[in-house]
């Protein structure tokens, strides 16, 4: 078979042509070649077939690559961890508020890193064994709280998208492959995670490390030096014995500052900015008066989550005041909180004990108290608790709603019966009434208000029961 030449004769000069591939849909690429000798043409043509089977055959081994070289791999840890550092030291170089994380803040982002770093990133819900696997098994109660809450506020499967994890590959020439872009992915968020591991040193006694040396940590030897500081001062002197366990007392510490959730610290409890909330509530929302239902609505979610300085909530709160709430009997005199009634005293839960099935409140009644806190917490998303990230909602009081399950033996309707209706018709309302405030007491001079409700009885008889009313007395009007 003959070999193709790949000349093209355009004039007196010939052209080396060729595709990229071999599909049609191709556009070939010509090159002049400078020369009208055909011999000459023939040995240039030779010459550029061979370099560019070689170029062709290292681009398609770089497509077919499914791993990634260490170069690579350290290239997007890298790209990733000066990324994140950037955010994560972002109340050290310029604060706002108060500029202190909460001690847990990059422990826990940390370790949601390691999580999403270990799924794909469109995994729709993440498995509690992943979780075991990326942190391990030393955290406590409270951090695995925290843990979850970060997995589900601030920290997603999409904190790296494919997209981005392809751009970044791209910028590096590297392979364009599924497993590779995933791979490229997970050493993004890699370093994200090692991003909140060093920016925890500059709190950490002993690292010698200060606001100013957030750029030092993008040098492996200062951030060894730092923790082989720390750990040399958290090590007994060579000539001391350990204490023994039981010897060892609980460790007393500074009160813990606001959690990493919100932007602001504040000391300022639930129960002190409740006037303020109240108005907002009713102005944005243009509620009528209820009588001071709003109010003891909001006083007893103070009280049911022991009032705490407002940056110190945090969405477990929102859980605990659902489940108290449920164990508070109907007849229950709430009174003002710090005053009077029940709220008097601060909320103890062993003074509640195992209510009777007439005296719980119902799903709807703790949903309606969720729903309006809902709109409270659209108000405090913008002030106390603005979230650390600036956007998005930490406080979501409608994931605790209860589920209404409906008997499926109760009817959907209550039907009206013929002395249903004989009551309806005979009401002041059709006979005559005081006028339109007073409209089912009788009058001395009863005058009779054809207005909203004086169609209701008639609507109610279109909409499906205009059959019953052929059994009602004769002595019932109309």
């Amino acid at each position: 078979m003959r070999q193709p030449s790949y000349l093209v004769r355009k004039g007196a000069r010939y052209h080396f042509r060729r595709r990229l591939s071999d599909s049609l849909e191709k556009r070939p690429i010509n090159i002049a070649l400078g020369t009208s000798d055909p011999s000459e043409a023939r040995r240039l043509a030779r010459r550029l077939a061979v370099k560019w089977d070689e170029i062709t055959m290292e681009f398609t081994i770089k497509e077919l690559r499914y791993t990634l070289t260490l170069e690579e791999q350290e290239a997007l840890f890298r790209e990733g961890m000066k990324a994140e550092l950037a955010r994560a030291t972002a109340h050290q170089t310029a604060p706002m508020g108060d500029d202190k994380a909460h001690p847990l803040h990059h422990k826990v982002m940390a370790g949601a890193y390691n999580v999403v770093a270990r799924v794909r990133h469109d995994a729709e819900e993440i498995g509690p064994s992943v979780i075991d696997s990326a942190i391990g098994s030393d955290w406590s109660a409270e951090e695995l709280k925290l843990l979850s809450t970060a997995l589900r506020v601030l920290v997603t499967p999409m904190a790296v998208s494919k997209t981005e994890a392809k751009e970044a590959l791209q910028c590096l020439a590297g392979p364009m492959t599924e497993p590779a872009i995933q791979e490229a992915r997970a050493h993004m968020l890699r370093g994200y995670a090692e991003a909140h591991e060093r920016a925890a040193l500059i709190d950490q006694a002993g690292s010698n490390l200060t606001r100013n040396d957030v750029r030092a940590l993008m040098d492996d030897s200062v951030v060894k030096r730092a923790r082989e500081a720390i750990t040399e001062q958290s090590m007994p002197p060579a000539n001391q014995e350990p204490m023994p366990d039981r010897l060892v007392g609980p460790r007393v510490g500074n009160p813990l500052p606001a959690n990493q959730l919100f932007m602001h610290s504040t000391m300022v409890r639930f129960s002190e900015q409740i006037d303020d909330l109240h108005a907002k509530l009713f102005a944005d929302n243009s509620w009528q008066d209820d009588n001071g239902k709003t109010r003891n609505m909001l006083e007893a979610f103070a009280w049911l989550t022991g009032d705490k300085p407002m940056s110190d909530y945090t969405p477990a709160d929102i859980d605990d005041f659902a489940r108290n709430l449920a164990i508070i009997p109907k007849d229950f005199k709430w009174g003002r909180i710090g005053k009077s009634g029940g709220m008097k005293k601060p909320f103890d839960l062993a003074g509640f004990p195992k209510l009777a099935s007439d005296q719980r409140r119902s799903d709807r009644t703790i949903n309606s108290y969720l729903s309006k806190l809902q709109s409270a917490s659209e108000i405090l998303k913008k002030t106390y608790w603005l979230p650390r990230n600036g956007y998005g909602q930490v406080m979501n009081f409608n994931e605790a709603r209860k589920k209404i399950v409906l008997d499926p033996s109760e009817p959907k309707r209550m039907p009206l019966t013929p002395e249903h209706l004989t009551v309806l018709y005979s009401l002041p309302l059709w006979h005559g009434a005081g006028g339109p405030n007073k409209r089912l007491k009788p009058s001395d001079k009863p005058k009779i208000y054809q207005d909203g409700a004086y169609w209701v009885p008639i609507l109610s008889s279109y909409s499906g029961m205009l059959s019953t009313l052929t059994k009602i007395s004769p002595e019932v009007p109309g």
